[in-house]
């Protein structure tokens, strides 16, 4: 089992892994859909992913319980969106995935730069980029300690791999 490459940037929210495992595609497959939460039932530790695992690749959330203010009904946040494949090989298959964070902290972290921008442009002081870089650094250290706790240890069990 070899990490093959890893792309993680560490200025925007987004990662993704090439891994080579000497399990064969269906093994594969089938240690992912032990990862998702069966619906009615609240993600966890060891079943953090909702979605699809299909036979040539998977589409999966990281989704975290919060509470809310309705009784009866699971409230979730999505903390991550893990897509990817399984392909394979003479030695047994290869698994290539990607994570990012969903389209709102994307949304939102533009919607800050712009306003800089904007403030800047109209005469405003640059000592405000302390705002968006504050929260651009908010952004990605919440998604990588998210896809290190919440994606990557329990996939890494399941796969029997170092991520």
């Amino acid at each position: 089992m070899t990490v093959l490459q890893r792309f993680d940037p560490i200025v925007i929210p987004y990662c993704s892994f090439h891994v080579a495992l000497p399990l064969g595609p269906d093994e594969v497959l089938a240690k992912l859909r032990t990862l998702v939460a069966p619906s009615g039932t609240p993600p966890s530790d060891t079943m953090p992913f909702r979605g699809e695992v299909g036979d040539e690749g998977f589409m999966l959330e990281v989704r975290l319980p919060t509470s809310g203010l309705a009784r009866g009904i699971n409230h979730e946040r999505s903390l991550a969106l893990f897509w990817g494949a399984v392909t394979k090989t003479a030695e047994g298959s290869e698994l290539r995935f990607a994570m990012r964070q969903p389209i709102p902290a994307f949304a939102l972290l533009a919607a800050v730069w712009f306003g800089f921008v904007y403030t800047i442009v109209n005469g405003s002081s640059p000592a405000l980029l302390m705002t968006p870089l504050t929260g651009h650094v908010v952004l990605v250290f919440f998604f990588r300690l998210t896809i290190r706790q919440r994606a990557l240890g329990p996939l890494s069990q399941a796969l029997g791999v170092k991520l």
